[in-house]
C-alpha cells in the first residue's frame, strides 16, 4: 500500500499526500516506537515531514526542547536518506523582536531555522511553516525578513499557516525579491471545520498556483471516536477551539459512522478520506503515536468513497449536540 505524491503548488517539489508530523515523539511515542512509525512511512512511500521549531517568546506545544528534531535527524542518519529524497517543513511562530528592527528580525528566524537544521542534520529546510502570531505584523517587515532567509539558502519556501485571506493577500502583495517565496498555505480542514477553507482559502489558493496541506483532517482527534465528543459536561476546562470541535464533531457523527458501518471502516478513515478527496488539497498533516494508528489511517488513503457519498457528508449540517454549552461555559 503505497503513498501518491504530487506536485506542491509551483515548486519542484513532489510531496506525499499524507505528512507525518513529529508532534508526538518522545511525548507519546517511545523512541523506538518513533522510530518504527518513521520506517513504517517511508516503507509506504512518505517524503514528507513536518517538525516544529523552538521559538523565543512562543510555545508551540512541542516542548521537551527540540527532541522530537533530534529523533528525526538519528533516523535520517541511521538510514542514509538522502537530503533529496525528504521533503522537511519546519513549523515555526515568532515575536518580533521590539528593538532591533528588521535586521534583528531576520536574524530571530535564522536563529530558529539554524537550529532546526542543526538538530535534524538537514542543511536547509524545504518549507518554513510560520504560524500567524500578532507578532508577525507588519507584514511587509516579515516577508521582507522571510525573503532575507530564503535568499541565503537556508529556507527553500515559506508556507503561511493560519492565516486568514486578508492576511494572505497582504503577504503575496508584500513579496518582492522572491516571487515563488509563498509556496501554499497551511489550515485546519475537516468534516467539523470546513468554512475557512471552502469560505475562501481554496479558490485563493487555486488562483495563485499554492499547495495546500490540511490539518486536524480529525478535529483534533474528535471525528476518530465519539468517546471524545460525547464528554461534552468536561468541555468547560478546554480552549474554545476544542470546545468547538467537539460540538461539530457530535453533530456530524451520526452520518459519519453510518458511512463508516456500510464501507467497514473507521470513522477516522472516512473522515480523512473525504479530505483527502478534495481536489485543492496537496497533502494532510496526520499526527500518530502508534505504528498501528499509522496503518489505520494509510489505508484511507485507499478508501474510495462514491461522489455521493462525499457530497453526502459535505452536505451534512453540523447539528447541536445532545447538551449544548450554556453561556457561562461558552466564556470559559
Amino acid at each position: 500500500m503505497k503513498l501518491k505524491r504530487q506536485k506542491f503548488g509551483r515548486t519542484d517539489h513532489r510531496v506525499s499526500e499524507l505528512c507525518l508530523s513529529t508532534s508526538s515523539f518522545s511525548r507519546y511515542a517511545s523512541h523506538e516506537e518513533s522510530f518504527a512509525i518513521l520506517d513504517a512511512f517511508r516503507q509506504a512511500g512518505g517524503n514528507f515531514i513536518q517538525t516544529s521549531g523552538i521559538c523565543p517568546g512562543v510555545n508551540l506545544g512541542d516542548g521537551f526542547l527540540g527532541m522530537p528534531e533530534e529523533l528525526l535527524g538519528r533516523w535520517l542518519k541511521r538510514h542514509r536518506i538522502n537530503r533529496r529524497d525528504i521533503v522537511i517543513a519546519t513549523r515555526i511562530a515568532l515575536t518580533r523582536p521590539v528593538i532591533g528592527g528588521l535586521a534583528t528580525y531576520t536574524e530571530l528566524i535564522r536563529q530558529c531555522v539554524g537550529d532546526s537544521s542543526r538538530r535534524i542534520g538537514c542543511g536547509y529546510v524545504d518549507f518554513l511553516i510560520v504560524e500567524w502570531t500578532d507578532g508577525i505584523a507588519p507584514l511587509a517587515e516579515s516577508m521582507a525578513a522571510f525573503e532575507a532567509v530564503i535568499g541565503s539558502g537556508e529556507v527553500r519556501h515559506i508556507v503561511p499557516a493560519n492565516f486568514g485571506i486578508g492576511r494572505m493577500l497582504e503577504c503575496i502583495a508584500a513579496t518582492r525579491r522572491e516571487p515563488r517565496a509563498i509556496a501554499g498555505v497551511q489550515g485546519d480542514y475537516s468534516l467539523a471545520n470546513r468554512l475557512p477553507f471552502e469560505g475562501g482559502m481554496a479558490r485563493l489558493s487555486a488562483d495563485h498556483g499554492f499547495g495546500v496541506i490540511a490539518r486536524s483532517p480529525l478535529a483534533g482527534g474528535y471525528l476518530a471516536s465519539r468517546g471524545l465528543s460525547s464528554g461534552l459536561g468536561a468541555l468547560r476546562h478546554r480552549g474554545a477551539r476544542d470546545r468547538h470541535a467537539a460540538i461539530a464533531a457530535e453533530g456530524i457523527w451520526p452520518a459519519l459512522s453510518s458511512i463508516a458501518r456500510q464501507h467497514r471502516c473507521s470513522p477516522a478513515q472516512v473522515a480523512l478520506s473525504w479530505v483527502l478527496a478534495h481536489r485543492q488539497i496537496s497533502s494532510v498533516l496526520i499526527s500518530v503515536s502508534t505504528v498501528d494508528q499509522f496503518r489505520e489511517l494509510l489505508s484511507a488513503t485507499h478508501l474510495q468513497l462514491a461522489d455521493e457519498v462525499t457530497a453526502r457528508l459535505g452536505r451534512t449540517p453540523v447539528r447541536p449536540p445532545s447538551r449544548v454549552l450554556t453561556l457561562q461555559e461558552q466564556r470559559i
